[in-house]
């Protein structure tokens, strides 16, 4: 039973409990009513406390409820964290095995460049004595010993050089293409000349052959003649212009400056 209840069954119990009719004690039943009265506030009060300690009891829950919530979200950003740093540490480390290999790569790439020069470079001097000759008429089986021999024909006929069978010996001459059937087009003549000189002498002489449709020519690695092919029409262009060219392997020079492309 509540206090509130108590206190209304107390007044009911002292309002039904008959009393004397009495002239002489007026104060006395003035005094009881103030008790009660009091007494009914003091009630009332507690009940108020009672409830307001139910509500703190419900904010005390509510709370600690929170509370823990506030600790498991703590604990959840403590291991976020600690996953986020075990991240970060594994990703710094594999940042420096990329860098590492990047490295490698670049490094690779850069020797395999160099070694691309020399053997570029290899090739070229393997070919410094060598000259292409275009439209020599080609006979069927045709050997490489009668290659050498219409050779020399042309150089003693064509470019007036006297004695050159013996003067200018040729390490070896032959046609270089894939010789098909029914084609009419003679293959060009590839010619290895013993001295670099001899090779000089008839690249320069090859002006005679100018109104003929014979031609000479300097035979380079293909990496070097796919440049020299990009480079002739700005050779010619510079030439049409009254510019000095000169083509020396893969570099143009107009005027004596090295011509960079635009």
């Amino acid at each position: 039973m509540s206090l509130k209840r108590s206190a209304k069954s107390l007044n009911n119990s002292v309002n039904s409990t008959p009393i004397k009719p009495s002239k002489k004690e007026p104060k006395m039943q003035e005094s009881n009513k103030v008790s009660l009265e009091e007494i009914w506030t003091v009630i009332s009060s507690m009940n108020e406390n009672l409830t307001k300690l139910d509500k703190l009891d419900a904010i005390e829950t509510r709370l600690n409820n929170t509370d823990g919530e506030i600790n498991n979200l703590k604990h959840s950003l403590t291991y976020q964290h600690d996953t986020t740093s075990e991240i970060q540490s594994s990703q710094k480390k594999q940042n420096e095995q990329i860098k590492k290999l990047e490295e490698r790569v670049s490094k690779i790439e850069e020797e395999k460049e160099k070694m691309n020069r020399e053997i570029l470079d290899i090739k070229a001097r393997s070919m410094r004595n060598n000259l292409l000759i275009f439209n020599i008429p080609e006979s069927e089986n045709e050997y490489p010993e009668k290659c050498v021999e219409k050779v020399y024909e042309i150089l003693q006929n064509k470019l007036e050089i006297d004695d050159a069978s013996s003067k200018m010996p040729i390490e070896r001459a032959h046609r270089i293409g894939r010789n098909r059937r029914g084609n009419p087009k003679a293959r060009l003549i590839v010619v290895k000349f013993l001295r670099y000189p001899d090779k000089e002498l008839v690249k320069r002489s090859a002006s005679k052959l100018k109104g003929t449709s014979i031609g000479i020519g300097e035979q380079f690695p293909k990496e070097i003649a796919d440049i020299r092919k990009s480079l002739y029409p700005v050779l010619k262009k510079a030439k049409e212009d009254g510019n000095k060219v000169k083509l020396v392997k893969d570099k143009l020079y107009i005027n004596g400056q090295l011509y960079y492309g635009k």
